[in-house]
């Protein structure tokens, strides 16, 4: 069976060949891009492991599926955007993608109300990322495992709370809340690689990576326990920053990661 590495390997000479042939831009000469990069595809391939597992939930749910589909093509355009030094457009997928994974928790606990919303979007009972994000703080997860409810959700107001931070921050940048969040690009010429940008990118693809995965496996844990420890859950623990304590928090509460 293929390595995390291998695989992580091969993907990144194809994303490096597809970067230099359509744009003309080698990403293996700055150190910075390759991190950039493999950060982003190992947030990508993380959830391509996700999407797999849970395809028995996806057919009893069909369309809760798109959203990872859609979490996905974020990640394609992250690695594209970021890496032709469009630095706010990559924010705005890196934002977009953050919205994505509330909702999806949100709708495949509620299907029924996931296919009225998709009939009407104004039949939606939940009422901004607010709603979603005590949901998530707040659930019961003695429902899921035989544990106090406080434990995880302990953990997840930590997880929730890292989120509300980034969510701000990619938002001022969104929004152009004042002119140190603005690009300043007149001419297209003035696109050039810079370092602090793109170690700011790698940043914030790194904590909502983190995010990403750990609120699938606290969710479906029972799911995660039987991935294969060589070929899924290694790239799921680097797809983890380890400046966060969420692997460590996870292992004390389910004893494993």
């Amino acid at each position: 069976m293929e390595t995390y590495g291998y695989e992580l390997e091969e993907e990144f000479n194809a994303v490096a060949h597809f970067i230099n042939q359509k744009y003309g831009i080698n990403i293996k000469t700055k150190e910075q891009s390759v991190d950039f990069t493999k950060a982003s595809l190992t947030f990508m391939l993380s959830v391509k492991i996700w999407k797999n597992h849970l395809s028995p939930y996806f057919e009893v749910t069909p369309k809760t599926e798109m959203y990872f589909q859609e979490i996905l093509s974020n990640a394609i355009h992250i690695i594209l955007l970021g890496n032709i030094d469009m630095k706010i457009p990559t924010l705005i997928m890196l934002r977009r993608t953050q919205e994505l994974i509330l909702t999806y928790i949100y709708y495949s606990e509620h299907p029924v109300e996931l296919y009225k919303k998709e009939m009407d979007d104004n039949s939606r009972t939940i009422g901004g990322f607010n709603d979603l994000k005590e949901y998530v703080k707040n659930y019961p997860f003695s429902m899921k495992y035989n544990l106090e409810d406080k434990k995880l959700q302990e953990l997840m107001s930590m997880v929730i709370g890292n989120w509300t931070t980034q969510y701000r921050e990619l938002s001022n940048y969104v929004h152009g809340t004042n002119s140190n969040f603005f690009q300043k690009t007149q001419y297209v010429d003035e696109f050039k690689f810079v370092k602090k940008d793109i170690n700011f990118l790698t940043k914030q693809v790194s904590m909502l990576s983190s995010t990403v995965n750990v609120l699938l496996i606290i969710f479906y844990f029972k799911e995660y326990v039987y991935f294969d420890e060589h070929t899924e859950k290694s790239l799921i623990r680097n797809a983890i920053s380890n400046e966060l304590e969420y692997k460590r928090k996870i292992v004390e509460i389910l004893k494993e990661i």
